[in-house]
């Protein structure tokens, strides 16, 4: 496959094609340019068929192509290396995904990066980002504004959704902008109202003191929807409906691996190898019970990992450092033997975990 980059001419500044394969010619003229204005940067790179070689030898007068398509790459690798948890296969698909106008659907436990991988997106594209809180939507409508009396009178306020759109529904870069609707599953109605929004039709229409308003031209946009699942303890969440699955692209987010996670702590804290892989392990086994128990709390977060290996780094004790920010985050008392705390931690004696630490 051949393949063109665009770079900097250094005496002009202008963008220029060139092959990734070192092909040389005295010109490279891409002839559908126009059509992929709006992915065109420095080091973007696109797949090519070649139509037409003018001159002949090693180095050809002139090189016509055509852009096939757009090839993603993955541009920094600390985010899912040092720094953030992902695949680096999905990361690609995620990318190539966006590329493509598909709408995403995150879905894993908290703490496991899903909106912080939404607004790294936003970043790398270099577009507009805006978080929504779904968990405080009562009705559809209540995303783009809500009546409001003002000198007695109802009038249409427009929310901060509604005044992103307008702000940048002109913009030429692809994605114009990326939302994500946060808790997308713990909006307390059905869903169905929303299918328009992420199909062919891109708008979406609802009923106001001032009539009928209509939000249109939606396309363009990058929506993503962050829940947690329906089961393992996550409270207040529904199942999303089959129809609306179906027009987003599903990407499931799980707890890192134990290996990355407990370099990930040494990193940032610089305790040492033995205290990571014991919070680590703790963790781990924790966050298997909670989810099987389908406890409300649900498994402890990377987040509390970070902060348990911050205590140890502050000088609390690795025991002491762990029933706080880990076993005392589960509601009860050890004297309530039903109690979810006091099953964490009968949990962790019986696995042997507790007595590492020095917690009998």
């Amino acid at each position: 496959m051949n393949e063109i980059v665009f770079r900097k001419n250094p005496d002009t500044d202008d963008l220029i094609p060139v092959f990734v394969s070192g092909t040389r010619c005295r010109r490279l003229t891409v002839r559908n340019l126009s059509a992929f204005s709006s992915q065109i940067a420095e080091g973007e790179t696109f797949a090519v068929n070649v139509i037409e070689i003018r001159g002949s030898g090693a180095n050809p007068q002139e090189i016509v192509v055509e852009i096939e398509r757009h090839l993603v790459r993955i541009k920094d690798e600390k985010w899912f290396g040092e720094e953030f948890w992902i695949h680096p296969e999905m990361f690609q698909m995620i990318l190539a995904d966006i590329q493509h106008g598909h709408h995403l659907l995150f879905r894993g436990p908290k703490g496991t990066g899903k909106t912080t991988l939404a607004k790294m997106l936003a970043q790398s594209f270099k577009v507009p980002y805006l978080k929504v809180d779904s968990a405080g939507i009562s009705k559809p409508k209540d995303l783009f504004g809500s009546d409001s009396a003002t000198d007695g009178t109802l009038r249409w306020i427009p929310s901060d959704l509604t005044l992103f759109l307008d702000e940048h529904r002109s913009r030429t870069t692809w994605p114009k902008g990326i939302i994500l609707l946060d808790e997308f599953n713990r909006m307390g109605h059905s869903m169905s109202p929303f299918h328009p929004i992420f199909d062919h039709t891109a708008s979406f229409a609802f009923t106001t003191t001032q009539g009928t308003v209509t939000v249109k031209d939606l396309r363009g946009f990058i929506w993503i929807m962050a829940i947690n699942p329906s089961d393992g303890g996550h409270i207040g969440t529904t199942d999303l409906d089959e129809a609306l699955e179906d027009r987003t692209e599903i990407y499931d987010f799980d707890y890192p691996e134990k290996p990355w996670e407990i370099a990930w702590l040494i990193r940032q804290t610089s305790i040492t190898q033995a205290e990571a892989e014991q919070i680590v392990n703790i963790a781990a086994e924790v966050r298997g019970f909670a989810t099987s128990q389908h406890m409300a709390k649900g498994g402890p977060s990377p987040r509390r990992t970070l902060h348990t290996a911050r205590m140890v780094r502050c000088g609390i004790p690795l025991q002491m450092a762990v029933k706080y920010k880990i076993i005392n985050r589960y509601a009860g008392s050890l004297t309530e033997p039903m109690s979810d705390r006091a099953l964490v931690t009968e949990r962790l004696r019986s696995s042997k975990l507790l007595s590492d630490v020095g917690i009998s």
